[in-house]
C-alpha cells in the first residue's frame, strides 16, 4: 500500500495550540468517497447492506451509481 492509500485518518491532525486542522489530499478524497457511498445507500431502495453491495458490483451500476464500484473497492483495499 502506498502512502497515498493509508488509513482514513492518517492524513488528518489537530493542533490545539493554534486551533487548526491539517489534512492530506488522500484523506479528503477518502472522506468524500465515503460520503458519496453513504448518500447512494441512503437513496437506494434496498433493505440490506448486502443488497446494496450487490447492486454496486453489478455491471450496470455505473449508470445509476456513478463511480461507486471504484470507491467501494478502494475502501476494501485498506480495511
Amino acid at each position: 500500500m502506498s502512502s497515498e492509500e493509508g488509513e482514513l485518518w492518517e492524513g488528518i491532525s489537530k493542533n490545539p495550540v493554534s486551533k487548526t486542522i491539517k489534512y492530506s489530499n488522500s484523506a479528503v478524497k477518502k472522506i468524500y468517497e465515503l460520503l458519496i457511498l453513504y448518500w447512494y445507500r441512503y437513496n437506494s431502495e434496498v433493505d440490506t447492506s448486502e443488497e446494496y453491495i450487490e447492486r454496486i458490483m453489478d455491471k450496470s451500476a455505473n449508470k445509476s451509481l456513478p463511480g461507486s464500484q471504484k470507491m467501494l473497492l478502494s475502501f476494501t483495499e485498506w480495511t
